[in-house]
Parts: structure tokens; sequence; C-alpha cells
């Protein structure tokens, strides 16, 4: 199944493109190279594993949601369709973001449910039961990325893929930690909202849309308000938003070329593992230094976040002149020591350290004044 969605977007893979697919289906105890060679052979035809789904254009059209919201004879929002089950746990699927504000408001503890990577195991393994669950996916304008001359506005439901594919050019390292986030079917599910909303201490968006300086939309009913991402944690798995507000759109610069962007992932495997650490840093040179740093990481403190006595220490320094031994002072005044069941706090304050110093060591073009 998954050779057979690739070969609908890239009908002629080639063999990192095949492998990548597979990526999480395939044991790791051997190559699985007649896999790969087969499917190589296959896609070499015209048609290969390519499949029509015309027949199933008639059968979505049926269950199409309308594109504008039921009113009551009152001119109130219905939301549509309601599921109940025996138990009383509502379920509903909006279409339009004035029937998720309304719904939220009145009902301000309901699961929102976007690509179920997280909610979906909660469920499995902690028989999970929300009372009220929203399904977001029909929402357009969640789905939507929209431009300015500055930024991208990433809606709340676009998925990991489409924001990999979003950042490859700009920021090829952003797009790397993406794609090391999980398999294919999982990056194609999960959002860049659901990741933050998550709040895991070791998320892997966070700390690259941190040092990006990425702000989140938030909006409760009629109400809009924007927060910067690093202000957006108020503790482990906790943050700012009030009962019945959710997260609408991620505001991401997009690249300057005065600024250098650098971000990395370190794990027990490389592919599709749980962080140890995932570092990112900006910053622009300057006559050699570095000025307007920008450092974040996660699996160091309760939420990712960004590491302000490191930036105060690397500001205005020139890169030769960044001792390690400062950089170890200033994550141990910045971070508690913890060992976890990822790594040792030893092995994660040591990555922190030597990650700054691989972002700054690394040829760099500076930017010319304008």
């Amino acid at each position: 199944m998954s050779l057979v969605n690739l070969v609908q977007v890239v009908p002629q893979p080639n063999r990192q493109q095949i492998t990548d697919s597979l990526s999480g289906n395939l044991c790791r105890c051997t190559g699985y190279k007649p896999i790969i060679d087969a499917a190589q052979r296959a896609c070499q035809k015209p048609q290969g594993l390519k499949l029509s789904d015309a027949d199933d254009v008639a059968l979505l059209k049926r269950i199409q949601r309308p594109s504008k919201p039921t009113l009551s004879l009152d001119g109130d929002i219905i939301v549509q369709p309601v599921v109940r089950t025996r138990k009383g746990n509502e379920f509903v699927s909006p279409s339009t973001l004035s029937e998720v504000a309304d719904y939220l408001v009145k009902n301000p503890s309901t699961t929102l449910l976007a690509g179920s990577t997280e909610v979906g195991l909660q469920v499995n393994k902690d028989f999970f039961r929300p009372d009220h669950i929203m399904y977001l996916g029909n929402v357009k304008e969640l789905r939507e990325v929209g431009h300015s001359s500055t930024h991208w506005r990433i809606g709340a439901a676009v998925s990991l893929t489409a924001v990999e594919a979003l950042v490859q050019e700009g920021y090829p390292d952003f797009a790397e930690v993406l794609r090391r986030f999980g398999s294919p079917p999982i990056r194609s599910t999960a959002t860049l909202a659901g990741n933050i909303a998550n709040g895991s201490p070791i998320g892997d968006s966070m700390p690259c849309l941190m040092a990006l300086g990425a702000e989140l939309i938030l909006r409760r009913g009629d109400v809009q308000r924007t927060v910067a991402l690093d202000q957006f944690y108020t503790g482990q798995k906790q943050n700012v938003m009030a009962a019945g507000e959710f997260i609408e759109a991620v505001l991401l610069p997009k690249p300057d070329a005065k600024r250098v962007f650098r971000a990395h992932k370190v794990s027990k495997r490389f592919e599709q593992d749980i962080s140890a650490t995932c570092a990112a840093m900006s910053y622009e040179l300057r006559d050699g230094r570095l000025f307007d740093v920008r450092l974040a990481y996660n699996g160091l403190a309760p939420s990712p976040c960004r590491a302000p006595k490191l930036e105060v220490l690397l500001e205005g320094k020139l890169p030769s002149a960044v001792d390690s031994a400062d950089l170890d002072a200033a994550i141990g005044q910045s971070f508690k020591a913890r060992d976890g069941l990822r790594a040792t706090w030893a092995y994660r304050s040591l990555v922190a350290r030597n990650l700054v110093l691989e972002f700054i060591e690394e040829p760099t073009v500076e930017a010319t004044s304008a």
C-alpha cells in the first residue's frame, strides 16, 4: 500500500524514494533488497503500480460535507454530523472555522482530532474515552497555507508532509528534521499544530520553529490573538490557551538571506526514533561575528524552549572565540540535570554543547549589508 501511494505521486521513483516510502513498514533486521529491486522493476513499466481512483469519486461525493454551516430557525450554528454513542460520547465533524469556534466555546473540554497520531495512541494504549471529539479534517481554512512577503500562514490541519515540502528549499535542516519525524504514512496525517499543541518535552518541530521566530494564531469564539511560540508553554504539556481556545494557524517567517539557520536531531536510531535532544539555531553573521542569536532545544526541560543564557554568551562573538567550557557552564545554569530513558543528562548536555559548536563552525556565507 505504501508503494502504491508513492507511485500515485512519483510514477517512476528512484531507489531512495522507494526506501523512504517503505521506512515505516520494514523492520531493521535486513535491507529487504529483493522487495526494493522488485519495486524498481515494477515502476519501470508505464503503468507499474498505478491504480485508478475513478470508481471511488462517486462514493466520496456522497459523504462530502457542505461548505457552508447549517443554521437553525433561531440562527444558531448546527454542527453536522453529530454522532453520539450509547454511553453519551459525542463526535462532531465541522466544516467551517465558525463551527469549530462555536462548538469549543460551548464544549471547552472537547478533544481535537486531526491526524490521530497522538489521540489514537491514547485511545488504544490508555483506553482514553473523551466525552467530546471534534474532527478537523473537513475544515478547509485549517488545511490551507497562506503567503505574505515575510511569512507563511500554516493552517492547524496542514500535514507534516506538506510543511516538509514547503520548507525544503529555504530551510533544508528543518525539512530533514521533519523527514526523520516518522514514516510517510505518519507524516502525511500528523499536523504541525498537533505536534505543538501536544507539547511533548521532546517534540521535534518546536525547537526549529522557536529558532525561526514562529508565532501562533489562537482563537476563542470570534476573538483572535497572536502568541510567540517561545512564550506558549508554561510547563510540561501545559500552555497559555484558555478554555475553548484553539490553534488556528502557525506563522512561520520566510527565509532571510541575511540569516543562517541550522538544526539537527540526535536519537538512538537515526530514523524514526524519539529524540535524545533536537537543537535549532538561527543567527546573522556580520563582520565575522554572531548577532541576533536564537537557540532552542527539546529534551532538556519540561517543554521545548529557547536557551537565553547561551544566546547571550554567543551574541557578538567570533565563532572561533566561543569556548566549550563557557557553553557547558551556561547549559548547567540554564537546565536542571535530568537522566531519562533516552539519554543521561551527561550525554544530553554534551550533545547540546557540541551541536552549538557544529552550527557556528560550519562554513557560512556572510551576508552583505543592505
